[in-house]
């Protein structure tokens, strides 16, 4: 029997999860932005600062597809009142660890299926997703979007184009190798993805990042994290034109009309 490509991700990431959750030594490691390397926090660190602005303390926030809990608790320092869904029961074990290793309180955890919530008449303020368009159906998620968050409320995406021919290979490359499902090189984000979200919503905003990304490793090595990170931030608005071959994109979506 053919097993699905929700399948296929789910089993990787709850076996990683698990192995982590059974090492003695367990390493939260940082979180948010400075989970990554420095040339490539830009569009965490736009993603960070916009949801400090548009987020308050009596908010309701839901954080879909949040894995490990690495955004999570990033979001959770607002002070609002955050749940944090993924399908994967180990990762959501490691993220309440996470939480508890940041002394937060504020976050409910649940096991969930992001294409099939059931939160009844609740609604969200602010409603995230990082990194995990590629792993669900965009009809679906759009459809669940718009269920649950409140007609002024905002949907807030971090994730990456497929356009961007060094991730693309790479994607390909760990499909070859068996370690990610055909779904997720099918599904990968692109600006027919982007367009898509246009339809839905009254107002979509994108910022892109990260044409260049590729040269961080060099550029790291001849100056240092920082420079390097300054200089591919340069050059994403200096060759703006070319924006379909960002590595990362943050959108912003919401059908308030005021």
């Amino acid at each position: 029997m053919k097993v699905s490509g929700k399948v296929i991700e789910y089993e990787r990431y709850n076996s990683k999860s698990e192995e982590k959750l059974n090492d003695p030594h367990i390493n939260f490691g940082s979180s948010g932005s400075k989970a990554f390397p420095v040339y490539l926090q830009s569009p965490y660190i736009f993603f960070e600062e916009y949801a400090a602005r548009v987020i308050r303390s009596e908010m309701k926030v839901l954080d879909l597809c949040c894995g490990d809990g690495v955004h999570t608790v990033s979001l959770a320092k607002s002070n609002a009142n955050v749940t944090a869904i993924d399908i994967a029961e180990n990762s959501i074990k490691i993220a309440k660890l996470r939480a508890l290793h940041e002394r937060l309180n504020n976050i409910e955890f649940l096991v969930a299926d992001v294409e099939k919530l059931n939160f009844g008449e609740q609604k969200f303020d602010i409603i995230i997703l990082v990194g995990s368009l590629s792993y669900l159906d965009l009809t679906s998620l759009i459809s669940q979007i718009k269920k649950y968050l409140k007609p002024e409320g905002k949907f807030i995406c971090v994730d990456s184009l497929d356009h961007n021919l060094i991730y693309r290979t790479n994607r390909l490359i760990h499909y070859l190798c068996s370690r990610r499902s055909w779904s997720t090189l099918v599904r990968m984000p692109n600006m027919r993805t982007i367009k898509y979200f246009k339809r839905e919503f009254h107002d979509v905003k994108i910022k892109y990042f990260g044409i260049f990304c590729f040269l961080g490793p060099v550029l790291t090595r001849i100056f240092n994290e920082t420079k390097a990170k300054n200089i591919i931030d340069y050059l994403d608005i200096k060759f703006a034109l070319l924006k379909k071959y960002s590595f990362k994109f943050v959108l912003i979506a919401s059908n308030n009309q005021l």
